[in-house]
């Protein structure tokens, strides 16, 4: 049988570990533990996802995370398993964080680089539904007169009406619905 740990204590082992990597300048930025914690328990969340399907622990089954990533496992494998995109977004339904970065050259022989690239939480809340979660792209830009800082929070919604993997015609048919909230800085922001 499985020994399971008090939520507390689970919580106090991942912020040691995360504070054992605190004399690196990365984390005295503001929110850069917050985000290191997040990817961490995400990262914790998938592994303990895959350990269910080996182990037959009842208490498990009747957790709220189990049920949860069995509903994501099956839907996943009611679609395609084609490889997702370089930097559009893919049709199927996908539970992942993921970081993009992209170097665009603009007027006059300058360049924007753009970290993040506004993709970010990727979450599967039922079936045939998919959430994103946007994380705002830091945008650098290489000429001087234009200010660096962060761009707008985006969200996107898509909804899968049909879908079928390799053995039954692979095939996916998905609606997304997009926002964008103008939170970035001056430069680097939509304003509608």
């Amino acid at each position: 049988m499985k020994q399971h740990q008090l939520p507390e204590q689970r919580l106090k082992r991942i912020m040691t570990a995360i504070g054992s990597f605190a004399p690196r300048p990365i984390f005295k930025r503001p929110g850069a533990r917050d985000l290191a914690a997040l990817l961490l328990l995400t990262a914790l969340a998938t592994g303990r996802a895959q350990n269910m399907t080996i182990t037959n622990d009842s208490a498990s089954e009747n957790d709220f995370f189990s049920k949860w990533f069995g509903m994501v496992a099956k839907t996943q494998a009611e679609q395609p398993h084609w490889m997702t995109p370089l930097v559009t977004v893919t049709p199927r339904l996908e539970q992942e964080f993921r970081y993009d970065q992209s170097i665009q050259s603009t007027a006059g022989g300058n360049t924007l680089t753009s970290y993040g690239g506004g993709k970010g939480l990727e979450l599967i809340p039922c079936e045939n539904v998919e959430m994103i979660l946007g994380v705002p792209a830091w945008q650098a830009h290489k000429n001087p007169k234009d200010a660096d800082g962060f761009a707008d929070d985006n969200f996107l919604l898509k909804y899968r009406f049909a879908s079928a993997n390799e053995s039954n015609g692979n095939y996916i048919l998905t609606a997304f619905l997009g926002a964008a909230v103008p939170t970035g800085g001056e430069a680097n922001t939509k304003n509608r």
